[in-house]
């Protein structure tokens, strides 16, 4: 197992709590530039640049240990092309979910789901130390 992956996937869940928080318990669209509202738009905008950045670091975790894993390996091009088809099928169904819920009010709805998604991903038993 990779702690390091579960670390960094379960910071990518901690970061995106608080996005989700701000989407619906925020201020709301009739707030002036009130203190509370410059305070969830900051806390907002630096949790949601974390979970990307944890994001990042598990990517290049995940690349690493499958290059690592796949140095000899025969059908080492068929992983690859998979784990290309599946991040363009994932890209695509995040798309999707931006179109449907394309409105500001409905941008809570895009947070949520993207934080279940991490969260099945965190609990999903993996390399990455996810639950036995």
């Amino acid at each position: 197992a990779n702690p390091g992956g579960a670390l960094l996937f379960r910071g990518e869940v901690a970061s995106l709590v608080p996005v989700v928080l701000c989407l619906y318990i925020g201020p709301g669209p009739s707030a002036t530039a009130s203190l509370p509202s410059i305070v969830n738009t900051l806390i907002f905008f630096a949790t949601l640049s974390l979970s990307r950045l944890w994001l990042y670091c598990f990517d290049l975790v995940q690349l690493q240990a499958l290059l690592v894993a796949l140095e000899r390996h025969p059908r080492r091009s068929e992983f690859s092309a998979m784990q290309v088809t599946m991040e363009n099928a994932f890209d695509l169904a995040k798309y999707l979910v931006v179109l449907v819920f394309n409105k500001p009010d409905q941008y809570k709805w895009t947070a949520m789901i993207s934080l279940v998604a991490v969260m099945v991903a965190v609990s999903r038993p993996s390399e990455y130390g996810g639950p036995d």
